[in-house]
């Protein structure tokens, strides 16, 4: 009966070790940053997954922030983006040339000023190409 018990309490262990190896080989090292490509928010350091799971329709998606009550042009993401209020409720990567944007996130590699509601928004974006 006790050497049962004992042979319980090792496979137990050897169980327990077992899933903890294996949760560890499964998880993801690396979480993306603000602008960078995603799949869905939780692959994302940031908040959202912009065009993942979100819903906003973007030829690649990408990780970015909430900025829920925030006007156009207000930094977010810790100052590394800023809002389009009119356009979505995301942060999007402020640029100037496209060397701005390939090194953040090749996909979206194009700088480019983009419209909302006939108006051109004052600064450009990191986009997956212009209109």
């Amino acid at each position: 009966m006790l050497q049962m018990l004992g042979r319980q309490r090792w496979v137990v262990l050897w169980l327990s070790c077992l899933i903890l190896m294996l949760g560890l080989a499964c998880s993801n090292d690396h979480l993306a940053d603000f602008g960078e490509s995603c799949k869905i928010s939780t692959d994302c350091k940031s908040t959202v997954c912009v065009g993942g799971e979100a819903g906003v329709q973007t030829r690649v998606p990408f990780c970015s922030e909430d900025c829920t009550g925030k006007q156009t042009g207000d930094e977010c993401a810790n100052g590394a983006g800023k809002c389009i209020s009119n356009l979505t409720r995301w942060c999007w990567v402020p640029c100037t040339s496209d060397s701005d944007c390939q090194g953040i996130n090749a996909q979206r590699g194009t700088c480019g000023k983009i419209t909302t509601n006939g108006t051109e928004i004052p600064f450009k974006v990191c986009v997956s190409s212009v209109n």
